[in-house]
């Protein structure tokens, strides 16, 4: 069978996505193409057992396979060519033979005997809460909330992003314990109770790579300890993070309440003041704000004495706000053509970051460090020293 190299290539890496890189079974570090049951196209798939991936490719000629390779080797040898690919039996065992007439190469690939392919095993669900969404908006919420998933394995039921029937909306939120980041999606729900799952962080990075594509519309299937992705040319199938997520409605702080002030500043002047900040290499990763009027300045320290200040123009009240983030935190909530920081007077009440996109939502708790008061002061030396 004939294939056209970079869409194979693309292929691969998103059913790479979900290959485990740490395995002690040879076959999980392979991929496995098949012929599809649509005419004219294959099946490359990828397993760690808890994700599976599957993308179907156009090929030309009679369907061949099914096989099972080491993935990254199939990588390489796409990568190097740009004429057909053509993959068929090679007449040395457990092996196949792939050439490209028009760059002149030839190889032989050693395999692994298909029949040892793990299944992936979910429960017979034949009531699936069913809903349509579109992979744009999809892979822009899951983009956004996996910045704030915990990587504390001790809180597990953190370590994926939650996904919540909200009205007619899916809301998925991530959440690490110091920060929340949501977004939603307009949806038709079914009728009956949908109890919201946890998608484990992983399988919502592979999601997000098999989403890299034309805009589609892709059909969510959520089963008692699966989720059922399919789209066009894309299938995955991944378990749930079995716990309860907790009640993250009450760590939302009441916009409307009278003591926050508002601030709209350019998210790429935001996001270049703080990487230059970070030049300083802050062992405190803290940042604090002081915002009034036009002008909002952001000052930090580092354990060593020294300062850094960086000044950038914004739109707000005349009322002045200081307020002290996480600096790696407030980085993650910059983004869209516009951002709006919204910050309490108290100066610990949690600040709020707004994006243009309505639906997306950031906040964040302060920190107590004072940036100013946490600079080490150095004694002077006596004459003998500084002699």
């Amino acid at each position: 069978m004939k294939i056209d190299p970079k869409l194979l290539t693309n292929a691969l890496k998103t059913a790479r996505s979900a290959a485990s890189p740490r395995t002690t079974l040879p076959i999980l570090s392979c991929v496995r193409i098949s012929p599809a049951d649509r005419q004219g196209f294959c099946v490359v798939e990828a397993t760690d057992l808890d994700v599976q991936v599957q993308r179907w490719v156009p090929i030309e000629g009679e369907p061949f396979g099914p096989f099972c390779a080491n993935g990254a080797t199939l990588v390489s040898i796409c990568a190097m060519l740009q004429g057909a690919l053509e993959i068929g039996p090679s007449s040395i065992p457990d092996a196949i033979e792939i050439s490209s007439e028009a760059d002149g190469f030839r190889t032989t690939l050693r395999t692994i005997d298909h029949e040892e392919w793990p299944d992936f095993r979910t429960a017979a669900d034949h009531q699936k809460t069913l809903i349509a969404v579109s992979s744009t908006e999809l892979r822009g919420c899951l983009m956004w909330a996996t910045k704030a998933v915990s990587q504390d394995a001790a809180r597990y039921v953190l370590n994926g992003v939650y996904l919540h029937k909200a009205d007619d909306e899916l809301r998925i939120v991530g959440a690490d314990g110091k920060r929340l980041m949501m977004d939603s999606i307009a949806v038709r729900w079914p009728g009956g109770d949908f109890e919201g799952r946890i998608l484990p962080t992983p399988a919502a990075k592979a999601l997000i790579a098999c989403l890299d594509t034309d805009e589609q519309e892709v059909r969510l299937g959520f089963g008692s300890d699966s989720l059922d992705v399919t789209g066009t040319d894309v299938r995955l199938r991944t378990k749930y993070i079995e716990g309860t997520y907790p009640n993250y409605g009450q760590m939302l702080p009441d916009e409307d309440r009278g003591d926050y002030a508002t601030f709209k500043v350019a998210p790429t002047a935001l996001d270049a003041a703080l990487s230059r900040l970070g030049s300083l290499g802050n062992e405190f990763s803290a940042v604090a704000i002081k915002a009034s009027g036009e002008t909002l300045e952001i000052r930090t320290c580092n354990a060593r004495g020294d300062r850094a200040t960086q000044t950038i123009e914004c739109d707000g009240p005349d009322e002045e706000r200081e307020y002290c983030l996480n600096a790696t935190n407030l980085k993650s909530m910059i983004g869209g053509t516009g951002t709006v920081l919204k910050l309490p007077a108290d100066g610990m009440g949690p600040a709020i970051v707004r994006q243009t996109r309505e639906t997306r939502y950031a906040c964040a708790m302060g920190m107590r460090i004072n940036v100013a008061d946490e600079i080490p002061q150095k004694e002077p030396e006596s004459g003998k020293e500084a002699a």
